[in-house]
């Protein structure tokens, strides 16, 4: 799968930064409890990246996600994909009779080779959906930069949704990291505000274009699950969501926190239809997201 900066050292804390606050010095408590005496074989990643495998996105600065989301922009990754009604020549397969019998005229009309056939495979749709309300301020602009390089492949539609659905896939193309920020934070003009989960989703499958996004495609939910509606109508909009699309992902930073329940009205109904529960916080949890996508 092909998937997909502004420099703060130097400004000064009056400055407003678009889409996130900085990390306090309470939040940059080092979590690491790893024991020397615990021989862990490591997981192979990009020497680059290696040393920044485990550390949250919200502790990260502008470069080093401009280079998370550039490694993931020119990685090889595998990308879902799904069955097309056209075929390919293939040794093993269902036997191809056209082909054969064509092959046979060489032969005085005697079929000596069966040639077989499979299905070809193309790509499936991948819907990113980024919630940008106000208890996800700290993880937004990590997550941005991330849809940012899917966004960046061709194959992926990204949302932004707090109190209003917007579409960002456009604004996240842009090959400037910060010029895609830039248009992102132009165009929502809801971020750090409530959270509408149910009307959202209702506003995404009911629409006219944006339906057919969703059909067959794998749907990737970025939020907390804190939502200001009833659980109840979330339940209804997830069950039909769960029809429409191939498979349901949903990624809440909150679930790596030790000792975390979906206890909220809102994830506890939302949570039996998705397919996988994940928190993608970190590049190493951000690979598991991948491998769910593509799975």
């Amino acid at each position: 799968m092909s998937l997909p900066a502004l420099d703060l050292a130097g400004e000064s804390e009056d400055v407003t930064v678009p889409w996130a606050t900085r990390p306090s010095l309470q939040d940059a408590v080092d979590d690491d409890q790893g024991d020397d005496d615990d021989q862990v074989i490591p997981e192979l990643l990009p020497s680059a990246l290696e040393h920044l495998a485990d550390t949250p996105f919200d502790l990260l600065d502008e470069d080093e996600l401009q280079r998370i989301s550039e490694d993931l922009e020119c990685g090889s990754h595998q990308w879902p994909t799904r069955r097309s009604r056209r075929t390919r020549q293939a040794k093993q397969g269902r036997p191809d009779l056209r082909q054969t019998l064509r092959a046979s005229l060489r032969s005085g009309g005697e079929p000596l080779v069966l040639h077989s056939h499979r299905p070809r495979r193309r790509p499936r749709p991948v819907l990113l959906m980024v919630d940008v309300s106000g208890s996800m301020e700290r993880h937004v602009r990590p997550y941005l930069h991330i849809t940012r390089a899917l966004a960046m492949s061709g194959r992926a539609e990204v949302f932004a949704f707090a109190t209003e659905l917007t579409r960002l896939t456009p604004a996240l193309r842009s090959r400037s990291a910060v010029d895609a920020m830039q248009r992102a934070t132009e165009q929502v003009g809801d971020r750090f505000g409530g959270t509408k989960l149910a009307t959202n989703l209702g506003v995404l499958i009911g629409h006219r274009v944006w339906s057919s996004m969703v059909r067959g495609a794998v749907v990737v939910i970025i939020s907390d699950g804190w939502d200001t509606e009833d659980p109840a109508e979330l339940e209804v909009r997830m069950r039909r969501l769960g029809r429409l699309a191939h498979r349901i992902v949903w990624v809440n930073p909150r679930v790596a926190a030790p000792g975390f329940e979906p206890l909220v009205g809102s994830m506890a109904a939302a949570l039996p239809h998705c397919d996988h529960f994940l928190p993608g916080h970190s590049v190493r949890a951000m690979a598991d997201v991948l491998d769910a996508v593509s799975s």
